[in-house]
C-alpha cells in the first residue's frame, strides 16, 4: 500500500502573501522583543516549532494567539495582519537606551517585572549608601 504524501494546503494567491506578511511582521516583532521563538511560544503557551511554521509562512496564527502577541509587543492586531504599517512612535522615546529598556521589560515575566519594580524602588537609596562609603566623611 502506496502512502500519499502530505501536500501544503493551497491558498488562494492573496492568501499566501498575506500568511508571509504575518509571518514576516511575527519575526520583526519577535526580534524587537529581543527574544528568541522558545521563548516566544513559552509567553504564548505555543510550542516553539508552531511560532517558527507561523515566521516561516506555513501555518498562520489563530486570532487568540494574534491577540496575544500584540498585547505581549504591543502593537495594533491590524499591524500583524498587514492592515496597517508598523508605528514607530509606539517605541519611539526619549533615546535609544529608554527604548531598550521598553523592549526588554516588555519581554519579561509577570513575576521578573514584579521583582524589577522591587529592586528599582531600593536602588536610589543602595546607590547613596555605597557613595557614603566610597567618599570621606566630612567633620
Amino acid at each position: 500500500m502506496l502512502t500519499q504524501r502530505k501536500r501544503r494546503p493551497r491558498y488562494p494567491k492573496h492568501m499566501n502573501m498575506i500568511a508571509e506578511g504575518i509571518g514576516i511582521r511575527i519575526k520583526k516583532v519577535r526580534t524587537e522583543l529581543d527574544i528568541s521563538q522558545r521563548e516566544l511560544a513559552a509567553r504564548l503557551k505555543v510550542s516553539a516549532g508552531l511560532v517558527g511554521a507561523w515566521e516561516n509562512h506555513t501555518k498562520q496564527p489563530g486570532l487568540e494567539n494574534l491577540v496575544a502577541l500584540a498585547k505581549l509587543a504591543d502593537v495594533k492586531m491590524e499591524y500583524l495582519v498587514g492592515t496597517e504599517g508598523f508605528d514607530e512612535s509606539a517605541l519611539s522615546v526619549f533615546d535609544p537606551l529608554e527604548k531598550q529598556l521598553i523592549r526588554r521589560f516588555r519581554a519579561l515575566t509577570a513575576s521578573q517585572k514584579d521583582n524589577l519594580i522591587q529592586f528599582l524602588a531600593v536602588a536610589p537609596n543602595i546607590s547613596r549608601e555605597m557613595q557614603k562609603k566610597r567618599s570621606p566623611s566630612k567633620v
